[in-house]
């Protein structure tokens, strides 16, 4: 009997084991699984004189992953006052990510779209952890590129609603950070050109 016991521990701990070494590997360094931040107060977009281009909206960061959207009360549905980013990398294989890479995978030969460089999910709460799929307007993403990427990519993500593809125009700067608009919350990936 007490063999038994003993087996059957060492062998919880092996599947304890196992499936944590999974979890971590499943994540790329810099990201967290549930990495969310606090609920923060959201501010209306600066003022612009008539004629002038809009200022850039307040910014929202995560501390762990580096990822920041600028966003203003101008972009969130009414009735919100605060937000919460969350942010995780999205694993091969993940009902979410397979969503966007079918739909990247549909479109027209010659397109050049088809290299997926990483997954990224980004997704608001409001003050009441309700989420905030679309936004009133696009809003600024910056993300940590992924290594090797450089110059103008392509992100796409699937429209929580309506379940169209929509692709986006970003950058690379000098800092290292990939800069993309987007009007809705989501699965992420990032394409090779």
């Amino acid at each position: 009997m007490k063999r038994k016991v003993i087996a059957a521990a060492a062998l919880f701990v092996a599947v304890m084991v196992t499936a944590l070494s999974t979890t971590v590997n499943a994540v790329a360094p810099g990201f967290s699984d549930f990495e969310i931040t606090p609920v923060v107060a959201v501010q209306p977009a600066p003022p612009t004189a008539p004629g002038e281009p809009p200022a850039e909206a307040p910014r929202i960061t995560s501390p762990e992953t580096g990822v920041s959207l600028n966003i203003s009360l101008d972009d969130l549905p009414t009735g919100t006052t605060g937000v919460s980013l969350g942010v995780a990398q999205v694993p091969r294989g993940s009902a979410d990510r397979v969503e966007v890479e079918n739909a990247v995978a549909a479109l027209p030969r010659g397109r050049g779209r088809t290299a997926v460089v990483e997954a990224i999910n980004i997704n608001l709460t409001d003050q009441n952890q309700q989420g905030i799929a679309v936004l009133e307007n696009r809003v600024r993403v910056s993300v940590p590129a992924p290594r090797g990427v450089r110059g103008e990519v392509d992100v796409a993500v699937v429209h929580p609603e309506t379940g169209q593809l929509i692709i986006m125009r970003g950058s690379v700067d000098a800092r290292g950070f990939l800069t993309f608009r987007t009007p809705v919350m989501g699965t992420f990936l990032i394409l090779r050109r």
